[in-house]
């Protein structure tokens, strides 16, 4: 599980530095893409880890959230 993980966080990196960004709506995955760089190729391989991007999603508001409060 570990492994996917990893590559669910490379892939976010790679997307955001191409203007694609994510966020967690009531527990459902939203994107942006500001500049059109969300491929068909990007879009299968985010269905692939789709579950793995939410959790990474949710730590992170979470540690923003942290952050934000204090």
């Amino acid at each position: 599980m570990q492994d996917t993980k990893k590559v669910a966080g490379e892939l976010l990196v790679e997307l955001e530095k191409k203007g694609v960004t994510f966020e967690t709506v009531d527990g459902k995955l939203k994107y942006k893409d500001s500049k059109g760089n969300f491929t068909e190729n990007s879009k299968e391989k985010v269905k692939k880890y789709k579950e793995e991007i939410i959790e990474i999603l949710k730590k992170k508001q979470t540690i923003d959230e942290f952050i934000t409060d204090n």
